[in-house]
């Protein structure tokens, strides 16, 4: 049974989507999820079977926590990825990015060996559906600069931030 929650971290709430043995989604949460885990509830007070808190949810709190406070740098989390062959290569390229560490696009493109294939790279990584566990943040422009992010530019900042990638 597919399970969303919505949890409180320190730096803002977030949505996580489990089977009850992989982690299917993680992403900051936006008013679109947070409503798709109210609908739920609301199903379990119309006489749905209750969804339960698994040991995966427990395990991914505990773990984004812990990473929020600068005591995680390694996710140990079981993942489902569901995207094509492409995308797939491209998320876990992006775990060869050390914490503290950034990549350009290029580098990501060159790490899958399709130097030629920076936009695709780029559009996949905006699909990224484990953020933070498949850490798309640390993908920064070839200039320099910080780039978009799902999250939120702000966010991307917060945890450069807390990487120790730029100061502030």
């Amino acid at each position: 049974m597919i399970e969303k929650i919505v949890f409180k971290t320190r730096v803002g709430s977030m949505f996580v989507e489990t089977d009850g043995f992989f982690v299917i989604r993680l992403d900051f949460a936006t008013q679109e999820l947070t409503s798709a885990v109210i609908l739920n509830e609301a199903r379990r007070s119309e006489g749905y079977p209750l969804n339960r808190q698994t040991k995966i949810f427990n395990k991914v709190k505990k773990q984004v926590s812990e990473y929020f406070e600068g005591e995680r740098k390694r996710f140990d989390l079981p993942i489902k990825l569901d995207g094509t062959d492409f995308q797939k290569k491209v998320w876990k390229a992006l775990l060869t990015i050390p914490y503290g560490k950034t990549a350009c696009y290029d580098d990501i493109a060159k790490r899958i060996k399709m130097p030629k294939a920076v936009r695709a790279v780029a559009s996949a990584i905006g699909k990224n559906p484990v953020a933070i566990f498949y850490p798309c943040h640390r993908v920064i422009r070839k200039n320099g600069q910080i780039g978009k992010y799902a999250g939120g530019v702000k966010m991307k900042i917060k945890l450069l931030k807390l990487e120790r990638v730029i100061s502030g």
